[in-house]
């Protein structure tokens, strides 16, 4: 049989046997689905300012660049999905090292009270106003850490 997917910028036919028409079908508009992503990946890059409308990941988000378009450009390179490679890539400036050693300035003119409730352990602080003692969120531990992509 033959499946035709036909998507804005790609359209496909590919020829199987019946029994990997469901397979094949499920591949084929997952590959569009990522060509459609990274074309619109490609168009956001082209403007000038990008402004999120949610909650930054991390207190360091954006504060001495553009995070979103570095990591945009770092899916543009590698592929959705390929995150430690994107840090591993000094270019884009998310490994550890590289972290730490431009947010440590900013992080220690924060204060133990801002550092709190950013949700960061402090040695010797007490939990910040208003928390509950048996508050199900735990503190966390490192201000450099980049951001979880599984939760």
């Amino acid at each position: 049989s033959t499946n035709t997917k036909k998507a804005p910028y790609v359209s496909m036919s590919v020829n199987c046997p019946d029994a990997l028409d469901n397979i094949t079908r499920f591949a084929s508009q997952r590959w569009i689905a990522q060509c459609e992503f990274m074309r619109a990946l490609e168009s956001l890059l082209q403007m000038k300012y990008i402004i999120p409308a949610i909650k930054p990941p991390v207190w360091w988000w954006n504060l001495v660049r553009d995070d979103d378009a570095a990591l945009m450009k770092g899916v543009l390179k590698y592929g959705y999905g390929h995150y430690s490679s994107i840090r591993a890539d000094k270019h884009f400036e998310f490994d550890d090292e590289t972290l730490q050693e431009k947010l440590k300035p900013y992080w220690e003119r924060k204060t133990t009270k801002e550092k709190l409730k950013l949700g960061y352990a402090v040695k010797g602080a007490e939990a910040p106003p208003g928390a509950k003692p048996n508050a199900k969120r735990k503190l966390k531990e490192d201000p450099f850490e980049f951001p979880s992509t599984t939760t």
